[in-house]
C-alpha cells in the first residue's frame, strides 16, 4: 500500500525541518574529511511529544500492519530508493518496543474494542545532491598582491558534486479518544519520531532496529504506569 504525501500535507510540514537539518548536516560534512565515519554515524533520531499528555494512562495499542511508502512530488528515482524488504522488521521492532513498555496490543480493533493509541509508519526515500567549489589557493584574499593587475592570484574554482540517498522513517503515535473527540476532525499526535539515515548497503537491519530502539529509549515517558 502506498500513500501520497500531498494528501498528508500537515504531516509533511511537520517533518520538513528535520529533513532540512539532515541535509544541512550533510552539506557540512561533505566539506571535510570523513575521519573514517560509517553510514551509521550519520543516522539521526528525533522525537517530540506533548508535555501535557499523560502517556502513562494509555494501556493498549494497535499498529497499522503496513509501512506507507510516501510518493508524490518526488522523482521516479526517489520513489525507487526504498525497498519493502525491511517493512516487517520495522513493524516488529516497533511492536516489541511497545510491548516492552507495558502496552497490550489489540490486533483487531473495532468500535467495541478500541485501542488507546494507534501507531502508523511512513517511509520516504530522497536523493540529495550537494554541490561544492574548490581550487582556490589558501592565501586567496589574504596577501596584498592578490588581485594585482595582470596577476589574479587564484585559479578559477572547480565545481564538484556529491550525491546522497537518504531514507526517512516517520512513526506517529495517535491518541484515539482525543482524535475522535476533536471538533476540528484532526488527528491528535502526542508523540512522533523521525529517523534519518543514509541509504547504503550493509548493516541495514542493525541500523534500522538500533535507531527505532533509540527512539523509544529517549522517550521513557511512553511507558505504561
Amino acid at each position: 500500500m502506498k500513500t501520497d504525501f500531498k494528501r498528508n500535507g500537515k504531516i509533511w510540514r511537520k517533518y520538513l525541518p528535520v529533513l532540512f537539518l539532515f541535509a544541512l548536516m550533510l552539506s557540512f560534512t561533505s566539506c571535510y574529511t570523513d575521519y573514517g565515519l560509517t553510514t551509521a554515524d550519520y543516522d539521526v533520531v528525533v522525537t517530540q511529544y506533548d508535555k501535557n499528555t499523560n502517556f502513562g494512562a494509555f494501556k493498549t495499542f494497535s499498529l497499522i500492519d503496513s509501512v506507507f511508502h510516501i510518493t508524490g512530488d518526488t522523482t521516479e528515482s526517489d520513489s525507487d530508493l526504498l525497498t519493502r524488504k525491511y517493512d516487517k522488521l520495522i513493524l516488529s521492532t516497533i511492536r516489541e518496543n511497545m510491548v516492552d513498555y507495558g502496552y497490550t496490543e489489540i490486533k483487531d480493533p473495532s468500535d467495541q474494542n478500541k485501542p488507546d493509541v494507534v501507531l502508523t509508519v511512513e517511509a520516504l526515500g530522497t536523493q540529495i545532491d550537494q554541490y561544492y567549489s574548490g581550487g582556490w589557493y589558501p592565501w586567496y584574499g589574504w596577501y596584498p598582491w592578490w588581485g594585482y593587475p595582470g596577476y589574479p592570484g587564484y585559479y578559477p574554482p572547480y565545481v564538484g558534486k556529491s550525491t546522497y540517498y537518504v531514507g526517512t522513517l516517520f512513526i506517529d503515535y495517535f491518541d484515539v479518544a482525543a482524535s475522535l473527540n476533536n471538533p476540528d476532525n484532526n488527528f491528535v499526535t502526542p508523540w512522533y519520531a523521525t529517523i534519518n539515515g543514509l541509504l547504503q548497503s550493509g548493516q541495514s537491519e542493525s541500523r534500522l532496529t538500533g535507531t527505532i530502539n533509540q527512539a523509544f529509549e529517549q522517550s521513557p515517558y511512553l511507558k505504561v504506569k
